[in-house]
């Protein structure tokens, strides 16, 4: 089990390898979120293995959500081995409007509570000992979902993309006063496997400022700001960086740093790889 936790890419043949039973029909479920180190965060937490979801030939977990607006049962969840094409995230019923919660964690709405994309990000924070709630893709609308007493301190906690920077772009209009972090890279899984559950929770709370950082970095209006942003937090100007579709420069003037940076688009474009 230790090996599958520090290299989960060998969980290729997780239904075939951890097959389901009689007794435990959802244990390739169990397996996968056991290879993503998660553990503690599965008391309480109510999930199924569903096979060849999507006729992909890959099987995945997926996790009740309630029931939707015309009174039918909706799942959200996530496919273990998606073909190339095949996006990983699978949903079961109109997923508008609502969000995760962890069924078996009694939320205290006196700390926050960290708003993240998907049910395994949600995990992956609570594993490590936070609260947090997942809202199913960063395109949700927020002003079309009802987080009641949570949105008293939420923290809004999407990955360090295009897509999540337009989505903390869109739920800061709304919750204005609302905190915001992102991960340096990858997402709050990746740091959870990195570092384990323990060594997770404490980077998280040392690395707290620069997430934040981060997600200031996301919301820049301009390029001059994120420049300013990031010079503020690291100390010197960050070179070259993408922002707004295209590549800019930013440097200290050379005999007047104390005017801040220096700021040039160098290019219309970026590079994907």
């Amino acid at each position: 089990v230790n090996t599958l936790e520090l290299f989960p890419e060998l969980l290729v043949d997780i239904e075939k390898d951890f097959a389901p039973t009689k007794a435990d029909p959802h244990r390739p479920a169990t397996e996968y979120l056991h290879s993503r180190l998660l553990r503690k965060s599965l008391a309480g937490l109510q999930y199924e293995y569903w096979k060849d979801v999507r006729k992909t030939g890959s099987g995945g977990v997926m996790f009740p959500l309630g029931k939707g607006m015309d009174g039918k049962p909706v799942w959200n969840g996530r496919l273990f081995n998606p073909p190339v094409g095949e996006g990983k995230t699978h949903n079961a019923g109109k997923t508008e409007g609502m969000f995760w919660k962890h069924p078996g964690l009694q939320y205290d709405f006196r700390k926050p509570v960290y708003v993240v994309e998907g049910v395994i990000d949600a995990l992956s924070l609570i594993e490590m000992g936070l609260q947090s709630i997942a809202v199913l893709s960063s395109g949700q609308d927020p002003a079309k979902i009802d987080l009641g007493e949570l949105r008293s301190n939420i923290v809004i906690a999407f990955d360090p993309d295009s897509a999540g920077a337009g989505g903390l772009k869109k739920w800061r209009h709304v919750y204005p006063s609302a905190r915001a972090v992102t991960p340096v890279r990858g997402d709050w899984n990746d740091l959870l496997r990195q570092n384990g559950a323990e060594g997770g929770e404490k980077l998280f709370q040392e690395m707290l400022p620069e997430f934040e950082t981060r997600a200031g970095l996301l919301l820049a209006e301009s390029a001059r700001e994120y420049a300013e942003i990031y010079r503020s937090f690291y100390g010197r100007c960050p070179g070259l960086f993408a922002f707004d579709g295209r590549y800019c420069y930013a440097t200290e003037h050379t005999k007047t740093p104390e005017l801040g940076p220096v700021v040039s688009h160098v290019s219309d474009f970026t590079v994907s790889v």
